[in-house]
């Protein structure tokens, strides 16, 4: 997505570089305690008093991120539901919370920042999700995620099920590595009116079958170009990118392929028409480049959504991608102007 010099952005963090995961399966102890069927409505403000049946649901982890310098609210799928927020789509989150101190703090920033929490659960056994990120010498993030966490809980609920019916389902890999939040998972996809699938193959959590199912008839499958060898050796596809990416939506029925190129930009497929459209990269000064692929993500679908062509889609969603990673934290507030800079 961006064409960087030193400090320069890759989106999303390409898994060789930034996929190191360690899971300790103690909790951190003091340090938990230390710091479309369905329209598309919008709803950026702030959350209605009543919320509409939401177009789109973004089911996985919930947890906090802590950098170097400070602690941040995180987990790529609410990461890009408060994206989404921001852009206007009517989304709410589906995860897990511990019933403690950072629980209840999940809780109240979500609300703060308008976005439902209804299908946010509590346990009363496992600890609120919680990651130390370290960042090398090009802002690029490597991860320390504690296991288990609540969010390898999500029940599938009949208030879930019901959410689901209709709406657009978005949700990763990482989520899946219990057994009840992927059932979760699957359960709300069958339910969808559209699937979104973000690879996101973070090891040891590397699940083939899982991986298999979330393509099949996704609507939008968003893949890096580290993982993407790993896709075709599976799934027996050759050739180039668009070659796989045409392999891949012709074998699943896949509306529309995304593939992200880190620095060198990103390129979508679409089956609509068979066209293959590429961005090229931006250059930007990285703060860090947590979240920026989910902001990818998230400007991707609501342009998608809406009506905008591959194109467009594609080149709004790599600006706000690089705009992300100037700042500090995955979800900072928009800054529509200088993101429109960034657009190309």
């Amino acid at each position: 997505m961006l064409a960087c010099r030193r400090h320069s952005l890759v989106v999303p963090p390409r898994i060789a570089r930034s996929r190191r995961i360690h899971t300790p399966t103690a909790g951190f102890g003091s340090i938990r305690r230390a710091s479309s069927s369905s329209p598309i409505c919008v709803n950026a403000a702030k959350a209605p008093s009543s919320p509409s049946p939401c177009s789109v649901l973004c089911i996985g982890e919930v947890l906090f991120d802590a950098l170097p310098d400070a602690i941040f609210l995180g987990g790529a799928p609410l990461n890009g539901a408060l994206h989404m927020h921001q852009l206007g789509l009517n989304v709410a989150m589906v995860s897990r919370v511990g019933d403690d101190e950072l629980g209840r703090e999940v809780i109240k920033r979500m609300k703060a920042r308008g976005l439902n929490t209804d299908l946010v659960q509590v346990d009363k056994t496992n600890p609120t999700g919680f990651v130390r990120v370290s960042l090398d010498d090009d802002g690029v993030a490597s991860y320390d995620i504690v296991k288990p966490s609540a969010w390898d809980e999500i029940e599938a609920t009949n208030e879930l099920l019901d959410a689901a019916k209709g709406a657009v389902v978005c949700h990763g890999s990482l989520a899946a590595r219990s057994p009840t939040s992927r059932k979760a998972i699957e359960a709300a996809c069958k339910a969808a009116d559209k699937r979104v699938f973000d690879v996101n193959l973070r090891a040891p959590y590397v699940d083939e079958d899982f991986v298999r199912s979330g393509c099949d008839g996704a609507w939008l499958l968003k893949v890096n170009d580290d993982e993407l060898p790993q896709l075709a050796q599976w799934f027996d596809a050759t050739g180039d990118e668009q070659a796989v990416a045409r392999a891949l939506s012709e074998r699943f029925g896949i509306d529309y392929v995304v593939v992200t190129r880190g620095g060198n930009g990103a390129a979508l497929f679409s089956s609509n028409d068979s066209t293959w459209v590429e961005t090229p990269g931006v250059q930007v000064t990285v703060a860090d480049t947590v979240g920026s692929g989910d902001a990818f993500l998230a400007c991707l679908l609501s342009k998608l959504l809406t009506g905008a062509s591959a194109a467009d889609a594609v080149a709004d969603a790599n600006a706000l991608g690089a705009w992300v990673a100037t700042q500090r934290g995955a979800t900072p507030v928009h800054d529509t102007a200088a993101i429109a800079a960034l657009r190309l």
